[in-house]
C-alpha cells in the first residue's frame, strides 16, 4: 500500500501509527503488511 509520511517522520496503516524518521518525512513510501512484520519501501533514499 502506498503512503505519505508526515512531516513527523510518522505514518499511519491500518490506524496504526509508525515512526519511520524525519528523513522519509513528506514522502510517498510503499508499505508491506503481514500478521507479524511491517516492510516500508522507499525510492528515494
Amino acid at each position: 500500500m502506498l503512503r505519505r509520511v508526515g512531516s513527523n517522520g510518522v505514518m499511519s496503516v491500518d490506524n496504526q501509527m509508525f515512526s519511520v524518521g524525519n528523513a522519509y518525512k513528506g514522502q510517498l513510501v510503499d508499505a508491506f503488511v503481514d500478521d507479524t512484520t511491517i516492510q516500508v519501501w522507499s525510492r528515494t533514499i
